[in-house]
């Protein structure tokens, strides 16, 4: 080989951490479009509806991307628990139709009531006379007639809800036998509305008749959840409620079947939301897998319970954690009762807290209103989360600004004022529920603090400290790596303690952690049994949680003296 100056290029020696971006996490849950367990990357919160549809997953989506988040992995789970579709409610106003009158009385007479019957009412003279001397009978489409009665001022039929008014005429026999009246009553449309399929969500769906007819003639108009009204539609014998799942059928009436719907008739239905199983849930996160070594934390979309909380804490413990994997998992409490007060809430929430606790499961009770819904904050918490400029930083830091997007605390009162107060988001946060609060003087809405479901003395029941831990897990050990296989000597122990090293000080000069040392104990059998203990020593950031503050005035000329 001829004489040469070579050079050969060293890598490895800036000393960077593992490729983790910060702040990544993945969202699980129910929608209307997506494939089942297949991972889908989420950047733009504008193409959420193309990809998921409807459904506690989209908007959980939104709300994390409205939040702050970058960038969400997120999977469609299996609802294997179907929903359900309640009876469909008819409501309606009634109406009388025009009295029209035949003969040659010159007696009139009106009508007045809601009707609870529908047909046409006829009302004939059988004796002549005077109000309150005349004889009358009545009768519904054509039926049997009454027993006879007097002509009076306000006559009421029977089992209708209607009344008939008579009034004498100016001159001659008022009311003469063969004059008759009749109106249209109409307690509403002779029809019905039933309703089938397979529910996306919980919903509720409003239906209003806008005019009258048989099925295909009458049109109506509806609403989903509270939203806006849509354009008119002409009933039919199947009609899909688009984003629910449910199809409801227009019925003909029996009798009057021209009349089977009416302006006024209304029908409202609602649905409670597929749910998915244990196992469901196991197999949307176990398809996260190819991205699992990137993942700070998954959230699981929707309301669970307490076997579920203690379930995904077991998978993040067995599933990840054991397999170099290290995340935590975020659940939501169930919404409010109907008619349950906020301190019957919390009192569920506690109960329920109670039977469970866990260093890598966290569960969302707080609740936020925003625009025109309130629903649990998690999506919120998670998309807020993902943004703080370090894994030491708590999501509770007041510096950082309010959650975009809140509105408020909810639920909210007919005023809109907010019903939960610092009693009720203490007692939630004290039992380690993930809460939001307001501060006197500031505006917005803030995290009470990042709560992991752990036990009080834990070393892991904040989630920066659960955040900085597993981020010093994922460094370390592909630091560690590369002395796999290296040989036992002087040398190798130092170079495995340079590179650990080089990982805690990184996160140090980052201020992800105040101090970090690695103690390697001498006198080791590295021969003998080919293995070397190390022990990492790290010392987390603090935070701030209360703060005293003593006040009061000074005398400058008596502090002189």
């Amino acid at each position: 080989m001829l004489p040469e100056l070579r050079i050969t290029v060293q890598d490895g020696q800036l000393g960077l951490g593992a490729d983790v971006p910060s702040g990544l996490f993945a969202q699980v849950g129910q929608s209307s479009l997506g494939t089942v367990n297949s991972p889908v990357a989420v950047v733009d919160a504008d193409a959420v509806a193309t990809g998921f549809g409807t459904g506690a997953l989209p908007t959980a989506l939104r709300d994390a991307l409205s939040a702050g988040a970058r960038r969400i992995i997120a999977a469609r789970v299996a609802a294997d628990l179907a929903g359900a579709i309640s009876a469909v409610a008819k409501t309606t106003t009634g109406r009388l139709g025009a009295v029209t009158k035949d003969g040659t009385g010159t007696g009139t007479m009106t009508a007045s009531g809601t009707p609870i019957v529908t047909g046409a009412i006829e009302v004939e003279c059988t004796t002549e006379g005077q109000v309150g001397a005349a004889l009358f009978r009545w009768r519904r489409d054509a039926g049997a007639w009454s027993d006879p009665f007097v002509a009076l001022a306000s006559v009421a039929l029977a089992a209708t809800g209607l009344a008939v008014q008579f009034a004498n005429g100016e001159a001659g026999v008022s009311f003469e036998v063969g004059d008759s009246f009749t109106f249209d009553a109409k307690a509403g449309g002779t029809g019905s509305v039933t309703a089938s399929g397979t529910p996306t969500g919980a919903h509720e769906v409003e239906i209003a008749i806008l005019e009258e007819g048989a099925v295909g003639d009458a049109t109506f108009t509806y609403r989903v959840d509270g939203g806006a009204w849509v354009e008119p539609q002409a009933t039919s014998a199947a009609f899909a409620v688009p984003g629910t799942g449910v199809t409801v059928a227009f019925v003909a009436g029996v009798s009057h079947p021209e009349w089977s719907f009416l302006p006024g008739d209304g029908f409202v239905l609602t649905t409670t939301a597929p749910q998915s199983t244990v196992e469901a849930l196991t197999a949307a996160i176990a398809s996260l897998a190819p991205y699992a070594g990137l993942l700070e934390w998954i959230h699981v979309v929707g309301a669970s319970a307490g076997s579920v909380w203690t379930a995904m804490e077991a998978l993040a413990q067995t599933e990840y954690a054991a397999k170099f994997k290290y995340l935590h998992i975020l659940c939501e409490f169930r919404d409010p009762l109907e008619g349950e007060t906020v301190d019957q809430y919390v009192a569920a929430v506690l109960a329920a807290g109670a039977a469970v606790a866990g260093t890598r499961i966290a569960v969302c009770a707080g609740r936020l209103a925003i625009g025109d819904d309130e629903r649990n904050g998690a999506a919120r918490y998670c998309g807020h989360l993902s943004k703080l400029a370090l894994v030491s930083h708590s999501p509770g830091r007041v510096v950082d600004g309010p959650m975009l997007g809140v509105d408020d605390l909810a639920p909210l009162d007919d005023n809109g004022n907010a019903l939960v107060n610092d009693a009720h988001v203490e007692a939630m946060d004290a039992a380690g529920f993930v809460t939001f609060r307001k501060f006197e003087g500031l505006a917005g809405v803030y995290v009470t603090n990042g709560r992991m479901k752990a036990n009080a003395t834990s070393d892991f029941r904040y989630v920066e400290w659960r955040r900085v831990m597993d981020k010093a897990c994922r460094e370390v050990r592909v630091a560690g790596l590369k002395s796999m296989h290296r040989e036992a000597t002087d040398t190798g122990v130092e170079a495995l303690r340079s590179d650990l090293q080089q990982v805690l000080d990184v996160m140090r000069g980052n201020a992800e952690i105040v101090s970090g040392r690695i103690v390697i104990p001498e006198g080791q059998d590295f021969i003998g049994t080919s293995t070397i203990r190390v022990k990492v020593a790290i010392v987390p950031v603090g935070t701030f949680r209360q703060i005293e503050v003593t006040i009061g005035l000074e005398n400058p000329f008596r502090a002189a003296a």
